[in-house]
C-alpha cells in the first residue's frame, strides 16, 4: 500500500528555511567540526556554539529534564533522559499516546494491519509513537498521518540525521504534522547501543505498547521488555502459524500478553493512571514522583518532590491505606495496580 503525501498540506512558516537546510547537508558546511576530547567546560561551550547554527537551520528545540515541556511520563521511568532534542510540536509530549511497533521485515499482513490500527487509533485522538525504522513503524506513522493525526518518531541518532535513509520525506512530513524527537546530540550517528534507550522512551511516552508483527528474534522485545519493567500494558495482534515474520506474536500471546482483534481492544483499556486509581487531580499531583513498576524510596521521594519527610509520611500513610501503593523493606514503595 504506498503512502499518498500529497494530501498532507501544512503552513508552518518554515518553508523559506528548506533551501539553507538542504544546502546545509550538502555541503561541508553541515559537517560537525571536530572538538576537542576533553571533557570540561571549555569543551561544553564549544560544541554548544558549534552546533548553534546547526540547531538553528533544521529547527531544534532542547528540553531538559526539569522543563515544564518535558514530559512527566518519562520521569516515571528508570532511565529517563535528562535532555531531549526536538522538532515539531512539542506539545504532543503531554498527550495521550500509544505506541506501535514490530519488525523491519514485515509481510503484507503486518503493513496493512500496521497502518488500520494507527488510522484508527489516531482517529480517537490518541499520538501514536514509533521509531521510523524500515518495516512496521513506517507503516505505523503512515496511518496516522492518513488519519490527519499526530504521530512522534523516536530516533536512535541526532533529530538531524534521517535513519533510514529512505524516510527523508516522512521524516519531513513528521515534523510539520507530529514531532520528531531524540536524546541524542546532534549529529549522533545510528549506533546499535542506541536503540534500547530509543525504545526504553518509545514505550516511557506511551500508555501501552502494541506488537503489531515481529520475528523470533526481533529488536521489538526490547520495546516489550521496557514496558513490562514500566508496567505498562503490551498488546500483539493473531497472526498465521505460517507467517515466519509473526513467530514472535506467537511467543508473546504464550506469554500471556493482550491479543488485539482491532483498535477498540487497546482504546477501552484506557490510560494507565485510570488502571492505578491515580484520576483526581490532588492525588497525581504527589503519585506522580513514583515509578510505575519500580519501587521508590524515601530518599528520592524526597529529591523528586522537594517535600518533608513528615509531609511525605502522611501522604504516603494516606495511599497505602486507600491500596493504592505497598510498603516494601527499607522504606521503599511500589504503585499497585487494582
Amino acid at each position: 500500500m504506498r503512502f499518498d503525501f500529497s494530501n498532507v498540506v501544512v503552513h508552518d512558516g518554515r518553508e523559506g528555511m528548506e533551501d539553507e537546510k538542504s544546502h546545509w547537508i550538502a555541503t561541508s558546511a553541515g559537517r560537525l567540526p571536530s572538538s576537542p576530547t576533553r571533557n570540561d567546560e571549555k569543551s561544553k561551550t564549544f560544541l554548544m556554539q558549534a552546533m548553534a547554527p546547526r540547531r538553528e537551520v533544521f529547527g531544534v528545540q532542547t528540553i531538559s529534564y526539569d522543563d515544564y515541556e518535558y514530559p512527566d511520563s518519562l520521569r516515571k521511568i528508570k532511565g529517563a533522559p535528562r535532555q531531549l532534542y526536538a522538532i515539531g510540536d512539542i506539545s504532543l509530549l503531554k498527550q495521550r499516546a500509544i505506541a506501535m511497533v514490530g519488525t523491519r521485515r514485515p509481510s503484507i499482513y503486518g503493513v496493512n494491519q500496521a497502518e488500520k490500527f494507527a488510522y484508527e487509533i489516531a482517529k480517537s485522538e490518541y499520538v501514536i509513537v514509533s521509531g521510523m525504522a524500515r518495516g512496521i513503524d513506517t507503516a505505523s506513522h503512515k496511518g496516522a498521518l492518513k488519519a490527519s493525526g499526530k504521530t512522534i518518531a523516536v530516533l536512535g541518532c541526532g533529530v538531524d540525521i534521517c535513519y533510514p535513509p529512505e524516510n527523508d520525506e516522512l521524516k519531513a512530513i513528521i515534523e510539520k504534522n507530529g514531532l520528531v524527537i531524540s536524546p541524542f546530540p546532534l549529529g549522533s550517528s545510528p549506533q546499535p547501543k542506541n536503540f534500547p534507550i530509543r525504545n526504553n522512551i518509545i514505550s516511557g511516552l506511551s500508555e501501552g505498547v502494541l506488537v503489531v508483527e515481529c520475528s523470533e528474534r526481533s529488536g521489538t522485545f526490547s520495546t516489550v521488555s521496557a514496558a513490562e519493567k514500566q508496567g505498562k500494558s503490551v498488546w500483539t495482534l493473531p497472526t498465521n502459524l505460517d507467517n515466519k515474520s509473526g513467530r514472535g506474536n506467537l511467543e508473546l500471546i504464550k506469554k500471556g500478553v493482550g491479543i488485539a482483534f482491532g483498535a477498540g481492544d487497546i482504546i477501552q483499556l484506557g490510560v494507565r493512571s485510570e488502571e492505578l486509581g491515580v484520576g483526581k487531580e490532588e492525588e497525581r499531583g504527589f503519585i506522580k514522583f513514583f515509578h510505575e513498576s519500580e519501587a521508590i524510596g524515601l530518599e528520592e521521594l524526597m529529591d523528586r518532590s522537594g517535600m518533608g519527610i513528615s509531609e511525605i509520611n502522611g501522604k504516603l500513610l494516606e495511599l497505602e491505606l486507600e491500596g493504592k501503593i505497598k510498603a516494601l523493606a527499607g522504606k521503599n514503595y511500589v504503585l499497585v495496580s487494582k
